[in-house]
This record gives structure tokens, C-alpha cells and sequence, in this order.
């Protein structure tokens, strides 16, 4: 079964104004909430009891006047604290007939001038007997006909067989009730201004965001999309009027406010007693670490990060959101894969411009998407011009959102030390990559029978060596023949030594250093 949240707001402490209806108040409002299946288990003993409770009165037994008018909220006035065990009515149709929670009536007199419906409710000390179980009317303000004034009157007889007979006769207020404004207009303290721009529609998000948790005030999204941001308060039923439009400028990707309302008009207490408050979330973590960390890829371990969200915003976050925060902070200053490949071909453009003599190409697929990548710097093409005619060609993994390849081309300078020539990108070791990187390495290193290459095993190496370069020897690498023959040892036999001795027949060179190695 669904629970229902249902919170009712109230006001103690503070009194009617004495020539007119206008409740005058001492204390900020409060709240109570209950979490019930259907509205029917509200019961007027359980709203007093979490009154009470809320105001802190249970020992004290305080007589409260509990004041209603539609739409508004409930007004409650401690008028004193009293022992009420021998100060009973005579009036047995209301303060003698136990209600049916728990509570005695006293009616207090009430002028005819006054109509502000006032009833009094205290609490008993002590119930002798179990209360019956009856279903409570609802109970509206009336205004006392002034025949109770001395006490004596005989009062009619109750209309109900539980002997309770709560009000004779229901009628509206004998004169219009002036609107109560609950709260004053406060400011968000955003800052923002009309035709602020941001460089993005989360940028935007993220400023309100850190707002809305610190100054405790919901926001709603209303229309998010790529051309519009639409955000209102979450009190708008409230008649809180709180509003930003922002919109993109054409042709980027940056977002304008073009209309913003700063000002809300509801109580913080209806937001900081509001069970669904959100909660936060990575990309508040993030946020929070762009204002602190901004450009940094080094940021706080994520238990450090808890406990600045907490003290900034006043939120709880847990171990794992601040972790997927702080790797979110990191993704927003590196950027995106798909912003990175959008800026691919400005970024060769101007390696080219800074970079005379540099080589690069980008090969897209039939749908126009990135397939591979070459890229040879000048410096490091005019150099190897000194090196000993000998490429290493190998390959490795790339840990990505997209995955693929990272291939290079390096050489041994004097020092003994790598040089690199060319890398590129490509999406796997296979006949056509291969191919397709050793074609744009032989327009910066052509072909020539002193020319040798230096790779592993792998066949499409072999088959794009021997395509592109058909003069140039090619030769396999020590170190990738020897765990070859590492993983082929036999088993009793140390694997350590095996390699040992594969190393030393490889380095022989005559027949004599070989069979001394064997």
C-alpha cells in the first residue's frame, strides 16, 4: 500500500490582535508531518500530540487556543500553564464527555465583537476510563453566542449517543477576514542578471543547484531541452513565483538568461521539513570541486569530499556519490571523448602551424565517424635523419569510453634512450590498420634495404612490413620471443631459466658463444 507524506503547518505563541481578526505572530512557523496511508487516520488527538510534543509542552499541561481559517495555517495561542485537576465546568456536554481523543472542551467566553471562533483545548493528566473509538467531524471556527458568559446556563442536550455535541449551530465569520501574508519576499542570492551567459546549459544547473541546497528552496524542472532551460520554484502552487528562462545563442553552445524572477515568497520551514528535499547527488560533488579545484585534475580523497559538501551546503552524500562526484570533476576539466573528437582536426591544424614539418591524417569510416589517426612530429622526422636505420613498431591498449589501439614507430637514439618517430590510433591490430599506419610512416621515413624493423609476431605487422616496405628486413624482438618460449617450457622446469638461456643464445654470435650458452 502507498504511504501518503501530509504536512501541517502551525504557528504558536502569538495572539489575535484585540480590535480586529489578525493573528500576530511571535515564533517562525513550524511543521509537522504524518506518513499514513489514507487521510482518514489524521485524528485531532494525534495533530495535538505532535503539537504538543513540537513545542515541547507535555509535562507542562498548557491550555492552547487552536484557531483555523481555510487555506491558512493553524494558529496556535498558549495562553497559560495550569493545573487543571479540581478546575472543572459545570458544563457536562462538553467538559465533562470524554472525547474520543483524549481530550476534555472548555469553552472560554469569547466577546460577540470578536467572532474569531477561538476553541480551548487542554490536555488531562489522567484518563479513568477507555476512550471510545468514534470518527471525528471536521471542526471549523465558530463565534460564541455570548449566552455562556456566566457559567450557569443550562446547556441543550448533546445530539450524539456519546454525549458529545461540539458545536450547536455552523455559520461564516460576521465579518471578512484580512489575508494574512505568511512570508516575506527573500532573495535567492544567486546573482544572477538578465543576459548572464554560461558556457553551457549544466553550467547554469549546477549555480542554481548549489543555491537552492544552501539557501533551502526547491527548484523544479519544467523545460530542459538543447535550445531552452526553464526552472521554477518547487512551492509554485504556493503562488512562489520564482522563475529563470534561459535559452542558447545560436550557432554555440552557450546558454543566456533572458528572464529571471529572484525573489521567492514562501517560509523556509514549509522546504527544511519537506521529506522529499533532494538529496545530493555526483554532479553536485562535481560542482562544489569546480568553485574549489577549478582546472585541477587533483582533488580531496572522497571521505574529505563528504564532509566539505556538508559543510557548504548542508547536504549528506555518501561515500559513493562522492567518489563518482570527484571522477566527474576530472571527466568536465579533460572533457568529453565526443568533444575531444570535435576538436580533432583544429587541434592537427594547428600542430601543423606550431610545428613545421609535421605529418598528420584522419581517416574516417563510410558513416564520417573517426576510424584512424596518424600523427609524426617535424622535430622528430628531421632527427631520426641521425639515428641508426633500425624502427621498433609495436602497439598497445587504450582504456576509453570507445576503446581501440595506440600503435607507434620509435628509434634508438645514441644515449641508448627511445625516440619516437610516429603514433597513431587505430581500432585493432588487423590487415588493414597495419597497413594503413605503415603507408603514412614511409611518406616520412621511405623505403631502403638498410632499413629494419623490430616487432613481436604478430601476422598483420608481418603483412603490412612486407607490403609497404618490400626492400626493409624485418626481424622479430628478443624480449616477445622469450616469453614465447617462456610459455611453452616444460613443466618441472624453471621458467626463469629457460628465458636466461634463450637470451644468451640470442645475443651469440658465432657457433662457439651459442653452444656455450646451450
Amino acid at each position: 500500500m502507498s504511504m501518503i507524506i501530509t504536512n501541517i503547518f502551525f504557528d504558536h505563541g502569538g495572539h489575535y490582535a484585540e480590535e480586529e481578526l489578525k493573528w500576530v505572530s511571535k515564533n517562525p512557523t513550524c511543521a509537522i508531518t504524518f506518513k499514513i496511508s489514507s487521510l482518514e487516520e489524521i485524528t485531532y488527538s494525534a495533530i495535538v500530540d505532535k503539537i504538543c510534543r513540537k513545542i515541547a509542552r507535555d509535562g507542562a499541561k498548557p491550555l492552547l487556543k487552536l484557531s483555523y481559517i481555510p487555506m491558512r495555517i493553524l494558529h496556535v495561542e498558549v495562553t497559560k500553564n495550569t493545573n487543571r485537576t479540581n478546575h472543572r465546568s459545570d458544563h457536562l456536554s462538553r467538559t465533562d464527555a470524554e472525547s474520543s481523543f483524549g481530550l476534555n472542551y472548555e469553552e472560554e467566553s469569547v466577546p460577540n465583537d470578536r467572532g474569531d471562533g477561538v476553541v480551548t483545548i487542554f490536555r488531562e493528566q489522567h484518563v479513568e476510563e477507555p476512550e471510545p473509538h468514534i470518527e471525528e467531524p471536521h471542526i471549523e471556527e465558530v463565534e460564541s453566542d455570548g449566552k455562556e458568559e456566566d457559567g450557569n446556563e443550562k446547556r441543550p442536550e448533546p445530539d450524539t449517543e456519546d454525549g458529545l455535541n461540539f458545536f450547536d449551530e455552523d455559520f461564516e465569520l460576521s465579518r471578512p477576514v484580512e489575508e494574512i501574508k505568511l512570508a516575506e519576499e527573500w532573495e535567492d542570492d544567486i546573482g544572477l542578471e538578465i543576459k548572464q551567459e554560461f558556457p553551457s546549459k549544466e553550467a547554469l544547473q549546477d549555480l542554481v543547484d548549489r543555491a537552492s541546497h544552501k539557501h533551502c528552496f526547491g527548484v523544479r524542472t519544467y523545460k530542459s531541452d538543447t535550445g531552452r532551460l526553464i526552472l521554477r520554484c518547487t512551492q509554485k502552487s504556493g503562488c512562489c513565483n520564482w522563475y529563470i528562462y534561459a535559452a542558447r545563442k545560436g550557432g554555440s553552445d552557450f546558454f543566456s538568461v533572458r528572464k529571471y524572477w529572484n525573489k521567492h515568497n514562501f517560509s523556509r520551514a514549509v522546504e527544511s521539513s519537506n521529506s522529499s528535499r533532494r538529496r545530493g547527488n555526483p554532479r553536485l560533488v562535481a560542482s562544489v570541486l569546480h568553485e574549489d579545484y577549478p582546472g585541477q585534475f587533483d582533488t580531496p580523497v572522497p571521505k574529505t569530499i563528504v564532509d566539505v559538501v556538508h559543510h557548504r551546503l548542508g547536504v549528506n552524500v555518501s561515500y559513493s556519490t562522492a567518489l563518482r562526484g570527484k571522477k566527474l570533476h576530472v571527466s568536465d576539466v579533460r572533457g568529453t571523448p565526443e568533444e575531444g573528437y570535435k576538436m580533432l582536426f583544429s587541434y592537427l591544424y594547428m600542430l601543423e602551424q606550431e610545428n613545421p614539418g609535421s605529418k598528420t591524417n584522419v581517416q574516417l569510416d563510410a558513416l564520417h565517424n573517426f576510424e584512424y589517426l596518424f600523427v609524426a612530429l617535424g622535430a622528430s622526422i628531421e632527427g631520426f635523419q641521425w639515428m641508426r636505420k633500425v624502427i621498433v613498431v609495436d602497439a598497445t591498449f587504450l582504456k576509453t569510453v570507445y576503446g581501440g589501439q595506440l600503435v607507434f614507430a620509435t628509434a634508438q637514439d645514441p644515449n641508448h634512450h627511445h625516440y619516437p618517430i610516429a603514433f597513431g590510433i587505430i581500432d585493432s591490430e588487423n590487415h588493414s590498420s597495419w597497413p594503413w599506419f605503415l603507408e603514412n610512416l614511409k611518406a616520412v621515413v621511405p623505403d631502403d634495404p638498410e632499413l629494419v624493423f623490430v616487432s613481436d609476431r604478430h601476422k598483420s605487422i608481418i603483412y603490412g612490413v612486407s607490403k609497404v616496405y618490400p626492400l626493409a628486413r624485418h626481424v622479430h624482438c628478443i624480449w616477445h620471443l622469450a616469453q614465447n618460449v617462456k610459455g611453452h617450457a616444460q613443466q618441472g622446469v624453471k621458467k626463469d631459466d629457460v628465458v636466461d638461456k634463450f637470451i644468451i643464445c640470442a645475443h651469440a654470435y658465432t657457433g662457439s658463444e651459442f653452444k656455450k650458452g646451450v
